[in-house]
């Protein structure tokens, strides 16, 4: 059932055109601006394959003065490593051409006050359906931050099948809602 959902909804997002993207990013970006304001770090992911774009995100991040944290995946031991990023040249290309923090930057062991948290399909009991590898839920289990999916409207499902390792979000937004 999962690998169903998953694979329609990565074939629809692969059908967005940049100027859908961008639009849809930006409303996004206008919805988490208030939940930046006291914290001092955050956890984002660089956006692949239509992914809604957090490059604005980081960007502000950085002129605030807030320390920004992007994962880089070991494949190895199926974990995330986190590192600090300070510009766009902290970044590499890795496996299935990700751009990734490069292995000298400054690693990150705490936890940030804010995870904004990728996924493929989300539910409005705020599940979350990743891209099948369980990353992000071996992650966000070990955290006790602030975890905010961002998503477009169209990969909200009303449901969504669970196990007991998967970790639900604290909030979902979207370019039209925000999921309480």
């Amino acid at each position: 059932m999962k690998s169903k959902i998953r694979k329609k909804q990565i074939l629809q997002r692969k059908k967005f055109n940049l100027a859908y993207v961008t639009i849809q990013s930006y409303e996004i970006y206008k919805k988490l601006i208030p939940y930046l304001k006291n914290i001092s770090s955050i956890h984002i992911y660089f956006p692949m394959n239509n992914e809604i774009d957090t490059r604005q995100i980081i960007r502000l991040c950085q002129a605030k003065g807030i320390k920004v944290i992007l994962p880089r995946t070991d494949f190895k031991t199926n974990t995330l490593t986190n590192y600090v990023i300070y510009d766009w040249d902290d970044l590499e290309p890795t496996r299935f051409n990700m751009l990734e923090p490069k292995i000298n930057c400054e690693a990150f062991n705490g936890s940030p006050d804010l995870i904004v948290v990728p996924g493929v399909a989300f539910d409005f009991n705020k599940n979350r359906l990743g891209y099948g590898g369980g990353y992000y839920d071996r992650f966000l289990s070990s955290t006790k931050s602030l975890k905010i999916a961002v998503a477009y409207d169209e990969q909200i499902v009303e449901s969504l099948p669970t196990e007991i390792h998967d970790i639900k979000m604290d909030l979902i937004i979207t370019p039209n809602k925000i999921i309480k």
